[in-house]
């Protein structure tokens, strides 16, 4: 069986430094996500409280335990 080894893209939190979700919570996607980026920080417009997204590339790999 071949190892997982795949780059995609991600939406990080800059205050808190981990990676954000939709309201489905998806976590990755194939093409930058821009326009998902506006839709999620729309809500907070320009208050004290919002929130900086940035679009980051993440590298998932296979992870093999040894026996």
């Amino acid at each position: 069986m071949g190892d997982i080894d795949v780059t995609m893209w991600a939406i990080k939190n800059l205050k808190t430094g981990k990676l954000f979700g939709n309201k489905y919570s998806r976590n990755l996607w194939k093409v930058k996500p821009t326009n998902a980026i506006d839709h999620l920080q729309y809500p907070y417009g320009k208050r004290e409280d919002r929130i900086d997204l940035v679009a980051v590339k993440v590298r998932i790999q296979e992870v093999k335990e040894d026996e």
